[in-house]
């Protein structure tokens, strides 16, 4: 799950706007580049990776639903995040100075932001309403 960066359009003759990721607009281009998109999207939501439907539908079939699919993503979003988290704190201490006794000669550096923080690591909770959208 990703937040897909896009822009919005606006039609020259009726002056609506769209977003170039919603799927009314992507069914208007020429197969071969709508199929390069590499996720699912919503008009205005976050992209879902097309080979991830694809395994929540076949798992559907060994009853596996939405919501047990959900958690499971989420607990790897988890799991990934908190990878990234320990290396930033890593990455921090090897570089850090300290003086003879210990004390860093360096201002702290920030700490990494929460999970769901806007901006910076965005962090998006998977639910079964976004697999069925």
């Amino acid at each position: 799950i990703v937040w897909v960066l896009h822009d919005r359009i606006q039609c020259k003759c009726c002056g609506k706007y769209t977003s170039t990721i919603d799927p009314c607009f992507l069914a208007l281009l020429p197969t071969v580049v709508a199929e390069q998109l590499p996720f699912i999207t919503t008009a205005a939501g976050p992209g879902i990776d097309r080979s991830m439907l694809y395994m929540l539908n076949s798992l559907k079939t060994k009853q596996i639903m939405e919501g047990s699919f959900a958690g499971v993503i989420n607990e790897l979003l988890r799991i990934a995040y908190d990878f990234n988290r320990v290396s930033y704190y890593d990455r921090i201490a090897l570089t850090a100075e300290q003086d003879s006794i210990g004390h860093f000669a360096q201002p702290v550096k920030p700490p990494y932001s929460a999970f769901n923080y806007p901006g910076d690591h965005n962090g998006i909770k998977v639910t079964a309403a976004m697999l069925t959208a």
